[in-house]
């Protein structure tokens, strides 16, 4: 890759637009192999499918062998778990290539995709804590929305009040208000953390030695007092990528469309359509998912790129290091 066309000033920090041009520029240089990780990385989802598919196929053929249930789901399981682990794997990879890039260190993909490789569980751990994360904090706001809920109907008289009109309209009005507010400030609440935890792979699969609860821990004190730069950032780049989706969803449609006309709706070609359009929308996802997944993980590299030389000063040790050279 040409330094000039993807490695941006070492010594500014950059400004949004110029994190999303990066990203784009690393895609675009890099772009052939790129969209081959990302097909790997998306083959390796689809290969816990295909086996639950197998299995399905064998019991629905046999009408037997049950008792190996206990051993063929957690098996099935655990090849999950190590699928999405090289998924993860691929889709690091894609990011610790471009960051050497920009550091003016770029690394063979033999030797990226080694490191990569050998911290598979380690990614896999990492998302499932944020996942976890996530999980907690959406039950707890459910809850909170659910006792905020029985309490507001409680201060309006209840039930029977709310059906008869028999409240207080003045309480309903702030009651309604207080709910806006609320789904707001979840809002932006869930759009903060989104950024604090958008890219805490990177640590792991930049930094030598770093664990997986390290570069969670790692990337949240590298987006302190970043994050909203950080979500829009994203939010940039998701409407960029905005009419692409939407051109595949119009794909979809018209797919469905022919082949509606082409299969007779009879009963009995009924389950061939189905099975026709279910393959034309997960053909076309996973299409979709390839052709995405390198720019979202470029632009990842470029924002843990800047927050770095924000925060730690790395463009100034990269000059001064190359001055002692």
């Amino acid at each position: 890759m040409a330094q000039s066309a993807s490695s941006p000033n070492p010594i500014q920090p950059l400004s949004v637009g110029d994190v999303v041009t990066t990203g784009f520029r690393l895609y675009g240089a890099q772009a052939k192999p790129f969209l081959l990780i990302s097909l790997i990385a998306t083959l390796w989802v689809l290969v816990p499918f295909v086996a639950a598919f197998a299995i399905a196929l064998f019991y629905v053929v046999t009408q037997d062998y049950y008792a190996l249930l206990g051993l063929v789901i957690p098996a099935w399981v655990v090849l999950l778990l190590y699928c999405l682990g090289k998924y993860l794997a691929n889709s690091a990879l894609i990011s610790r290539l471009s960051f050497k890039e920009l550091i003016n260190q770029p690394e063979s993909l033999t030797d990226a995709r080694r490191y990569t490789r050998s911290r598979v569980w380690s990614f896999l751990l990492v998302a499932l804590v944020v996942t976890l994360i996530f999980l907690g904090i959406t039950i707890a706001f459910y809850l909170a929305i659910a006792v905020l809920g029985f309490g507001a109907i409680a201060a309006l008289g209840g039930f029977p009040g709310i059906t008869t009109g028999n409240t207080n309209a003045a309480l309903a009005i702030i009651l309604v208000l207080l709910f806006i507010l609320i789904l707001i400030a979840a809002i932006v609440f869930f759009g903060w953390l989104s950024a604090r935890l958008s890219a805490v792979e990177l640590p792991l699969a930049v930094e030598p030695e770093t664990t997986a609860l390290q570069s969670i821990s790692r990337f949240w004190e590298l987006t302190k007092g970043n994050a909203w730069r950080v979500l829009l950032i994203l939010f940039i780049t998701f409407c960029i990528t905005l009419p692409i989706q939407l051109l595949a969803q119009f794909l979809v449609n018209t797919a469905e469309v022919i082949v509606a006309t082409v299969v007779p709706q009879e009963s009995a070609s009924a389950v061939a359509f189905q099975v026709l359009t279910l393959l034309l929308i997960y053909m076309m996802s996973f299409a979709l998912g390839i052709a995405l997944l390198p720019l979202w993980q470029t632009v990842k590299a470029a924002i843990y790129f800047d927050l770095r030389n924000r925060r730690e000063g790395l463009g100034l040790e990269l000059r001064d290091r190359r001055l002692k050279e």
